[in-house]
């Protein structure tokens, strides 16, 4: 499959997703198949991934597990995002987190330091660049997801905090990914963040009243 099929995909995707949401009758539908939509969108990503190494294997696994690993600090005891808990709407969880937030959290973050790799893009700025695109995606995720609801913050409010620490954590990761893999331009990535952005902005229309 080449990388404008799986392009039409990711967009067929989440127009469905659109219409599930909107009409009563799919909403059944649309909440069982979220942590499906989740993986294929990722599989599409980094199916789509230039080079495919030992270090870019490293590099996704230590996203996974330093955003697995700061979701459950930040569950378990406020210190990291502020106070909020998941439901079950993402499936298995370990400590309190769904695995496939270890999911979003790579797939975020590798495609954000994808996006980046132009030579308009200094190299020294490059990991504070996507830490900012990164904190840009979850600033609309939040919305989306506190309405589903797929998690909720205390009070129902966002805290200032949360971002910092996407922004913390997106660099660290973003480092990892500029120092120890040959990460390059992935034409999906641009298609994975603004199918979903849109997607998340559609909802929260539809969903405004």
């Amino acid at each position: 499959m080449n990388p404008s099929r799986r392009i039409f995909l990711l967009i067929l995707f989440h127009c469905f997703g659109i219409i599930a949401c909107s009409i009563d009758i799919f909403k059944p539908l649309f909440e069982i198949g979220t942590p499906y939509h989740l993986i294929l969108i990722n599989v599409f990503l980094f199916y789509d991934a230039k080079i495919w190494n030992t270090a870019f294997a490293l590099c996704l696994l230590f996203a996974f597990f330093l955003g697995m690993i700061s979701e459950i600090i930040g569950i378990n005891t406020g210190l990291l995002f502020g106070d909020y808990h998941y439901t079950d709407a993402l499936g298995y969880s370990v400590f309190g987190v769904p695995l496939l937030i270890g999911l979003t959290w790579t797939g975020t973050a590798y495609a954000c330091n994808s996006l980046i790799q132009q030579n308009y893009f200094p190299k020294l700025f490059r990991p504070v660049l996507a830490s900012l695109l990164m904190v840009a995606f979850d600033i609309v995720l939040e919305q989306f997801a506190t309405r589903i609801p797929l998690w909720q913050w205390a009070e129902g409010k966002i805290p200032m905090y949360n971002y910092f620490c996407w922004f913390v954590i997106g660099l660290v990761i973003s480092y990892v990914f500029q120092l120890f893999s040959k990460i390059s331009y992935n034409k999906v990535a641009l298609y994975y963040i603004v199918t979903q952005l849109l997607f998340f902005l559609g909802y929260l229309f539809i969903h405004r009243f």
